[in-house]
């Protein structure tokens, strides 16, 4: 298997418009073993063994939940779907059999999708914890004025065959027909290590040609230093994943390098060297900050709910972290009031006005600076409840608390050193970056 740059001068991208069919990373063993010689992948490209911690007890349901009786036409559509692509099975009871329940989800599309219900499943399962590449990884790679575009992988996850001998697992009935997963559904527990598993050999593939991208499950973000040195990169990867076969989202993809991609729900902009939050999701911000502004009580679920949207869009929101802890505080207390009950009201206290106001006003304005490692200078300082010192290269300084400084708190007393660190060995500097120690 090789990669290689033409160099050519085309600027889009030919990307294939095959089906996906599920399991069908089996059907490229070779192609896999090129790329990675670990046993455990390659097992898992032949069939997906569910690794459980004990054998799940048998376990049925009758029909699906009431609550999903509206959506009975969407899950006849999706089940047909399934069914087209191969990635379910209609089959007959056996024993030592597990059957969940299942139910939809919007997509950002406004479409459904399908999801089995494994919450039961996945108390038998190993999920291991693992680290995974985010937003934080993009904020180190990128460089001012790079071009970046994005891949994502069609229906990735059912790309991924499960074994046949655990494909009882996976079952789920629908008008009285019986139902198994032939490949990785949503839900499993151990899935997203699985796949991230899948994916790392590719990515250092790729980064070993000197291809810099950065993977999320099924996402790719790929850099270059020119236009046509992206674009390249780009093909690159889209032909080692068709290669291997994984069918790439033409729609959901940008295959046409820019300075400002989309990625895991942020903008990236290398010109400005910013994080910044799509404009919906500013604007949705704004109207839960004054929906709950306006409010004098709530559901401690819906609280946290805005705390969560909260939280997902601070990497994008210069301070925002600061108008969040009063809020988390509040949800804490609730929660400790309320026997930890998530449906039980809570009075929304006046003292969050100000920090709802803030959201209201700022948000959708937001922005974040992504800073590179360039530091003017660095500085070393510490603190003890009698004193404070700050070293800056060959030159010290030091000093001592005086009684009323002495009460205060610890944390408090090292950020005053830092305070006078900075007074004293960076008084005359200005709009730089400066590394604290």
């Amino acid at each position: 298997l090789t990669l290689t740059k033409t160099h050519s001068s085309p600027t889009t991208l030919a990307v294939s418009n095959k089906k996906v069919f599920a399991g069908n990373l089996q059907n490229f063993t070779n192609s896999w073993k090129a790329v990675t010689q670990s046993p455990t992948i390659l097992s898992w490209i032949s069939g997906y063994r569910i690794p459980f911690c004990k054998k799940p007890p048998p376990s049925s349901i009758k029909s699906i939940s009431n609550s999903s009786v509206k959506d009975i036409p969407f899950l006849n559509q999706a089940i047909a779907d399934l069914l087209s692509m191969k990635a379910i099975e209609k089959c007959r009871p056996c024993a030592n059999q597990f059957v969940s329940p299942i139910f939809l989800t919007d997509k950002s599309n406004g479409k459904k999708r399908f999801i089995l219900n494994l919450k039961n499943l996945n108390k038998y399962v190993i999920a291991p914890h693992f680290k995974m590449e985010d937003y934080r990884t993009v904020m180190r790679l990128l460089s001012r004025g790079c071009f970046l575009s994005s891949v994502d992988l069609k229906d990735a996850y059912f790309s991924v065959a499960i074994h046949p001998n655990y494909r009882r697992f996976l079952r789920f009935k629908f008008n009285r027909q019986l139902y198994q997963f032939t490949c990785l559904p949503f839900g499993l527990s151990s899935a997203p290590f699985c796949f991230t598993k899948l994916m790392k050999p590719i990515v250092t593939l790729l980064r070993e040609k000197g291809i810099l991208c950065v993977n999320y499950l099924d996402d790719f973000l790929v850099f270059g230093e020119s236009f046509y040195d992206c674009l390249e990169n780009t093909k690159c990867l889209v032909q080692l994943l068709e290669s291997l076969g994984f069918t790439v989202n033409k729609e959901k993809s940008c295959l046409t390098p820019n300075t400002a991609q989309h990625f895991l729900g942020f903008i990236f902009d290398s010109v400005g060297m910013e994080i910044v939050l799509p404009v919906e999701k500013k604007e949705n911000i704004r109207k839960l900050a004054i929906r709950f502004k306006n409010k004098s009580s709530c559901k401690i679920r819906d609280l946290a709910k805005f705390i969560g949207i909260l939280v997902s869009a601070c990497p994008a929101v210069k301070y925002g972290w600061l108008y969040l802890k009063s809020l988390e505080r509040e949800k804490y207390l609730a929660l400790r009031r309320k026997n930890m009950n998530f449906d039980a009201i809570m009075p929304i206290p006046s003292h969050l006005q100000s920090d709802l106001i803030w959201w209201e006003e700022k948000i959708l304005n937001s922005s974040n600076i992504i800073i590179k490692d360039n530091f003017e200078t660095e500085l070393f300082t510490d603190a003890s409840l009698t004193g404070w010192g700050a070293c800056c290269g060959l030159e010290k300084t030091f000093g001592f608390w005086g009684h009323l400084e002495r009460m205060s708190h610890i944390n408090l007393l090292e950020l005053r050193a830092i305070f006078y660190g900075l007074k004293c060995f960076a008084n005359n500097i200005s709009n730089c970056n400066i590394l604290l120690r």
